[in-house]
């Protein structure tokens, strides 16, 4: 978007948005890319990847999934074969396979849904998968990762024999011991290689010619190979050696096909990576209730029914029944600033970041929180000044940043751009602040897209009102119970209410009544006009929902009577029709029977 979007980003938390989509995500891959999420250069290709997304929404609305589910991603031990002859084990191996399997059932799922899902199923050619690789691995690999008999001829030679010469050579130890043994029940354990040998207590040993392989543990027994099991012992070892060589050979072979093919299985995880992110966004999206906003070049802005996505999740979190207060914003094309006042605490700067952060989610490709019929203009950058970004080090006051902050901003927006700034000429004399920030608005209103302020400077507001192409705002506020209510209304300015907030909070009412008699009859005055304006705007409004709401229900009464109007009329055209056809056939009776009596 900008070179400036980190701080964007910062300030409008938009990362914290991005870490509720990336635990919606199922490998840390997809969880590192949706984390380094940044808006999309070509607009284009922003709403083709808000549209991906709601496909996916789509699918999940109608009971379907994209088949990831169980799936682990193996980018990690492909990479490891960087070069010929390195040796992964049998469940690395597996793992791999897994991967490849998993690829392919995601490519035959997008393939079958190429109508439903145009933008998603375009995916699928990307996909290469290796299905001999995933044969073989199948025929070659156990359930527990062991080379399996089937993964060779030889192997399969090799462990027979192994296995018939353990047999013979049980059977002739059993012998022997019983031999020698003369009724003491001797054993034979098999220690050291698979190498077979008697157990004999350390007084007796010396009754068996043999090489002594170990004591036990208590130092009573001796375990030891006779001589004429010697040559057995060496066969069957001999074989065993034959036959790790073998599995070592099978794993060797499956994981050169790993390295020949390395970029095809790391294509196919990376593609699995993309799907997931993919649908993790439209996880939230289904989670927020986001929607694909129109888009113009017109330069109008309506976010309706628009909510902040870390608002909602706290207040979900808390579980107190609370919800986050939809906002709605409605700047037609023509107008170029944005003047929001109100209250302390009520909601100017969440406003604020709400509109920049719904932005910023658009051009990143995220469905935004909000409800259908929402437009949002092309912009190309959002500049933010929200927040204090005072610096010791730099020996930079609240004031200094902010002039410097404001700087940068007039310098680098332009047609295409979206400003917010939180509390424009703050931190210095009011008058001072006023004009700066009326300058700066003007330069800014000729320079950028549209910027959009919050303030309680009066001059300000004034301004606003007198200013063609810019327009007042204010957020709703309960002056009977001095409660904020999160409401934006659309052309007034609105009162600060510091002193009333002030008294509510405690202060001395004598500091109150003082500092209302310093204020000015005349600035009073305008105060309590503001007031009485948002409260009568306040009831006018809600008069205005409740004739709406009347209207509605007399439209549906209108239409209840109609229906039942043209059913009545229906119903008596029916009956004089049958009644018709009933005298009918009554006349064509008689006359039949009077023709038959006279004849």
């Amino acid at each position: 978007m900008h070179d400036d979007f980190a701080h964007t980003a910062e300030k409008l938390e938009f990362g914290q948005v991005l870490e509720i989509v990336a635990s919606c995500a199922r490998s840390d891959r997809s969880k590192t890319l949706i984390r380094a999420l940044a808006p999309f250069d070509s607009p284009e290709d922003a709403e083709r990847g808000c549209r991906e997304v709601l496909e996916i929404v789509r699918l999940r609305e109608a009971g379907e999934a994209i088949p990831l589910g169980g799936w682990r991603d193996s980018h990690a031990l492909v990479s490891l074969a960087r070069a010929e002859g390195h040796l992964f084990g049998g469940a690395e191996l597996a793992a791999i396979a897994a991967g490849e399997s998993r690829a392919a059932e995601v490519r035959a799922f997008l393939d079958r849904r190429r109508e439903e899902l145009p933008i998603l199923s375009a995916r699928a050619g990307v996909f290469a998968i290796q299905t001999g690789f995933m044969q073989r691995v199948a025929r070659a690999i156990g359930r527990d990762f062991e080379v399996l008999d089937a993964a060779s001829p030889k192997l399969a030679r090799l462990r027979g024999e192994a296995a018939a010469l353990r047999t013979q050579l049980r059977r002739r130890l059993a012998d022997y011991t019983a031999r020698i043994g003369g009724g003491k029940g001797y054993e034979f354990v098999t220690i050291r290689g698979e190498r077979y040998v008697v157990s004999l207590p350390r007084g007796e040993a010396g009754r068996v010619r043999g090489v002594v392989h170990q004591t036990s543990g208590s130092g009573a027994s001796l375990y030891v190979e006779p001589m004429e099991f010697v040559d057995g012992n060496n066969r069957l070892e001999s074989l065993l050696e034959d036959e790790r060589r073998e599995a070592t050979r099978i794993l060797l072979e499956l994981s050169s096909e790993v390295f020949a093919a390395r970029e095809a299985f790391l294509g196919n995880q990376d593609a699995l990576r993309d799907i997931d992110c993919a649908a993790a966004k439209a996880e939230f999206a289904g989670r927020f209730r986001c929607i694909l906003p129109e888009h113009g070049d017109g330069g109008a802005l309506a976010l309706l029914g628009a909510r902040h996505p870390l608002l909602e999740k706290r207040f979900a979190d808390e579980g107190a029944g609370r919800a986050a207060r939809p906002l709605d914003v409605r700047c037609p094309a023509g107008l170029r600033a944005l003047v929001i006042s109100g209250p302390n605490a009520g909601g100017k700067t969440v406003a604020l970041k709400t509109i920049g952060l719904l932005v910023v989610m658009d051009r990143a490709g995220l469905p935004v929180p909000c409800a259908e019929g929402s437009v949002l203009p092309r912009y190309d950058a959002v500049f933010v000044d929200i927040g204090d970004d005072q610096s010791i080090e730099a020996s930079l006051s609240t004031f200094s940043s902010r002039v410097t902050r404001l700087r940068g901003i007039i310098e680098r927006a332009n047609e295409r751009s979206l400003v917010l700034i939180d509390e424009i000429g703050d931190g210095t004399d009011p008058d001072e602040g006023a004009a700066l920030a009326q300058a700066a608005l003007e330069h800014l209103m000729e320079r950028c897209g549209r910027v959009i302020v919050t303030t309680h400077l009066t001059a300000l507001k004034g301004w606003a009102h007198d200013t063609a192409g810019a327009m007042n705002a204010t957020l709703d506020f309960d002056s009977d119970n001095l409660e904020p209510l999160f409401v934006l209304r659309m052309g007034v300015p609105g009162r600060s209410w510091g002193i009333d907030m002030a008294g509510r909070i405690g202060l001395p009412r004598g500091i109150i009544d003082r500092a209302r008699s310093m204020i000015g009859a005349e600035k009073l005055h305008l105060e309590e006009l503001l007031a009485h304006l948002e409260k009568a705007e306040r009831i006018a409004e809600a008069e205005r929902r409740e004739l709406v709401r009347k209207e509605g229900v007399l439209s549906e009464l209108v239409a209840s009577y109609r229906d039942r109007l043209d059913r009545f009329e229906k119903d008596r055209d029916d009956l004089l029709a049958r009644s018709r056809r009933e005298a009918l056939d009554i006349v064509t009776t008689t006359r039949r029977d009077m023709e038959t009596l006279i004849r």
